[in-house]
């Protein structure tokens, strides 16, 4: 009987190393099946162009609103677009507080090297607004 277990503890390190030669180049031929763009999900890496190299600049338009008491802002104005590479993208901005949070938002289409989008979600106030984020995606 113990010459039975020497066999087989002696032969237990090669098939482990068998199945685990086995399974991890299994996962690597899996993985290298998966393709890696910026239209879908997938895993990998690769750089992901952008329509417009050189950035965007932004202003924002307010009215006043007493059930703030306050200004509320309710269209933010996305300029320097590169019209001819980003045309007919969908552009959305999104209006977020010092801690990051999102206060309102709104979406366009790009048709031209400047756009107004209007805020159709929440009321931001002026006086709130941090920071302004503009994407295009598409």
């Amino acid at each position: 009987m113990l010459d039975v277990v020497k066999r087989y503890t002696g032969k237990k390190p090669i098939l482990t190393l068998v199945v685990t030669g086995v399974v991890f180049s299994s996962a690597f031929a899996f993985a290298a099946t998966l393709a890696v763009g910026s239209q879908s999900l997938s895993a990998g890496s690769a750089a992901v162009g952008s329509c417009d190299a050189d950035g965007v600049s932004v202003a924002y338009t307010t009215a006043y609103d007493g059930a703030l008491p306050g200004y509320k802002v309710t269209a933010v104005t996305v300029s320097g677009i590169d019209a001819t590479n980003c045309a007919n993208r969908a552009l959305k901005v999104d209006l977020v507080n010092a801690a990051n949070v999102s206060i309102g938002s709104g979406t366009a289409t790009v048709n031209a090297a400047s756009v107004n989008v209007s805020i159709t979600t929440g009321t931001p106030n002026a006086a709130q607004v941090a920071t302004v984020h503009a994407v295009i995606a598409g």
